[in-house]
Formats: structure tokens, sequence, C-alpha cells
């Protein structure tokens, strides 16, 4: 129960399967062990060490409590906007072009791109590929991003898949807002502006870190070798 209610809906069949294989993987080697134990000294011993190895277990991890989930908001996050569709589209429909845009001003470009960067290897993580940052020429200050999702329903999990949770929510100063010059191009719709952060960005700028040294770009490369086959096997199929 501790299991089921600790983890959110997309991830819960995954969790209870790891569970189950670890519980009955222990299971399976104490029976083995305490088995040699017997025969190597006698049943009634196996049966008393069992017995004590249990009530000493009880002090040893009683500082550890099985969470609940109870207090974590585990329904999904949803916020970004759901898509507008002009008719059913297959789960399975792709690639699906994303594109994002901002609205800058001139003088932060360069600042920005380097932020962005940082996005790109989240966008890339998650599964998105052909990632580009594009700029306007004809209007300083506009900047498109794209990536490509493998399919329709890879697009969908990224928007599922956090929680509440997980989710930090800034929300900017309605007074700052108010005085400034970009608030009808970047929320025209809203009094202010909303901006949601992960709880475990943290984390993630340790996987971008690991991502710039010599170990990384070496097993991306072993791994090309084989995820390109399966990805040409994959084509065929289709």
């Amino acid at each position: 129960m501790s299991a089921q209610l600790a983890l959110p809906e997309w991830v819960r069949g995954r969790g209870l399967a790891i569970y189950v294989t670890v519980m009955f993987g222990a299971l399976t080697v104490g029976s083995a062990v305490w088995g040699e134990i017997a025969q190597a000294s006698s049943l009634p011993l196996a049966h008393y060490l069992a017995a004590g190895g249990a009530l000493l277990s009880i002090p040893l991890t009683l500082r550890y409590k099985l969470q609940t989930g109870a207090k974590l908001d585990l329904t999904p996050s949803m916020h970004w906007p759901a898509p507008v569709l002009a008719g059913d589209l297959r789960s399975r429909a792709g690639p699906v072009l994303v594109t994002v845009e901002y609205r800058i001003a001139t003088k932060d470009r360069d600042a920005f791109l380097s932020a962005l960067e940082a996005v790109a290897a989240e966008r890339r993580r998650d599964g998105a590929y052909a990632w580009g940052v594009y700029e306007d020429a004809t209007e300083p200050g506009r900047l498109v991003e794209t990536f490509l999702d493998e399919s329709w329903l890879d697009h969908m999990r990224h928007h599922e898949r956090v929680t509440k949770a997980d989710t930090v929510i800034y929300r900017s100063s309605q007074n700052d807002c108010k005085t400034c010059s970009m608030k009808d191009r970047c929320c025209p719709n809203t009094p202010t502006r909303k901006v949601a952060r992960s709880i475990y960005e943290t984390s993630r700028d340790v996987a971008r870190s690991i991502a710039t040294t010599p170990q990384y770009a070496q097993s991306r490369r072993d791994r090309k070798k084989v995820e390109m086959l399966f990805a040409h096997l994959k084509r065929i199929r289709t």
C-alpha cells in the first residue's frame, strides 16, 4: 500500500514491479542462506538465529518509516497549456514539431542563449531531438526554439509526467509587470507571469555537468552503435 500511494500514476506499475522483484529476490536469497545454515548446524539453531535477527531488526529499523505519500500532491501539474487540435491524432503519429517563442531584450541576447543551452540538454534527455533555436531577422528580440518528439504520445507524456509535488511555481510581481515594456508580449492575458520549475533542477544541473565529460561522450558513441541498429529496425517495421 505504501509503495502504491508514494508513486505517481504514470510510474506506479513500474515501481510495484521493482518492489515485488526485490521482495521475492530477497526471499529466494534468504531461503538459500538459511538452508545452508540449517544444513551446516541444525534446523532448531537456524530457527533461533532467524528469530533473533528479526527481533534485532526492530530497533535498528525503527527510524525508517514507510512513506505513504499522503502529504504529496502527485496529480499532474499541467502547467503547460493543453494543445488545440483540428482533429484526432493517433498516439504513434509523428514526429511532432514543438516550437516555443521567446521575447527578450536585445541586450540580454547572449546571456539568454547561454541559459537556453542548459534547456537544450534537458529537452534531449527527455527524448527530444533535432533541437535548435532561431532568431527573427525582421524583429530583434524574437527567438524561436524548436525540437522534435518521436511521436504524439511521447510529446503528451512530457505534459503529464510532471506532478505538482515536483514543481515550484514562481510568480512575478504585479507591480513589476505593470511597468514592464514587454508586458503585452510576455503575458498579455494574465496580470503576472508564472514560471514552473522542477524541484529536481539541482540534480539536473549535476547531470548536465556530467554530460560535458569525455567519459560521457564516449558512452554516447558506444550507445549509438547499438541504438542505431534498433532505430533502423523500427523504421523498417513502420
